[in-house]
């Protein structure tokens, strides 16, 4: 924008200042001004009274600013958009018109590609923020489902009252002590534990059904053991 001035309304619309077109069309920025709004003499029909008369959306081509100048004083210009400029480089006459025309549609385009940049930069950075509040989400999700499994397995160990009867059971189906204790190693075994804190919920009822069997099979092996000896006895 020529002479640094900046004109300080802002538009979603894509725009460049009326004075870059004075720039363009190597022309003083009133000219411009007065191709806009008209001459006060009605020598010169501006574009906006016609748009206007015509019931056309201003706006849509041109939208009033101001800028400072290098005295810092504030003046009129105007923010133009791509149609806007069209209609300016309609009043231009020859190669006038078609060097302003070439001009005015590259600057829109360049301002397009910036745009495009910028919306791919914020998508990026928009992705890579929201990969890094789910990878954070996702940790704290693993990490508590850890916990509460940890805490599920605990709460599904054997109680105190539990191992006890456990211990009650083999007892009563052992004939000594030394039985009692072969039972409950055979049981570890079976079930891969090394005491009965490492048994699982899962397999409580099939405790009291495996030192039953044991302790059936270790009375029939008694029982033979027994008919062995009567028979030793009677030869």
């Amino acid at each position: 924008m020529p002479n640094n001035a900046l004109c300080r309304k802002e538009t979603e619309v894509q725009t460049i200042s009326s004075l870059e077109v004075a720039e363009m069309l190597g022309k003083e920025h009133f000219y411009i001004l007065r191709e806009i709004e008209g001459s006060k003499d009605g020598k010169t029909v501006g574009i906006i009274p016609t748009l206007l008369n015509a019931n056309f959306a201003v706006s849509d081509y041109f939208t009033e600013s101001t800028y400072k100048d290098k005295s810092g004083k504030s003046n009129k210009c105007y923010l133009v958009t791509k149609m806007g400029c069209e209609l300016l480089g309609n009043k231009q006459q020859g190669e006038r018109g078609i060097i302003f025309t070439a001009k005015y549609v590259k600057r829109f385009n360049d301002m397009e590609q910036v745009i495009y940049s910028l919306d791919v930069q914020q998508l990026e950075s928009s992705y890579m923020l929201l990969n890094e509040r789910f990878n954070a989400f996702s940790e704290t999700l693993t990490e508590k489902i850890n916990k509460l499994e940890a805490q599920a397995e605990f709460n599904h160990r054997p109680s105190h009252a539990t191992k006890l009867n456990w211990n009650k059971v083999i007892k009563n189906y052992a004939k000594c002590t030394a039985d009692e204790e072969n039972i409950k190693h055979i049981v570890f075994a079976r079930f891969g534990i090394s005491k009965w804190e490492d048994l699982t919920s899962d397999k409580f009822s099939d405790v009291y059904g495996y030192i039953r069997e044991l302790a059936e099979k270790a009375n029939m092996i008694n029982q033979v053991s027994l008919f062995e000896e009567d028979n030793k006895k009677t030869e």
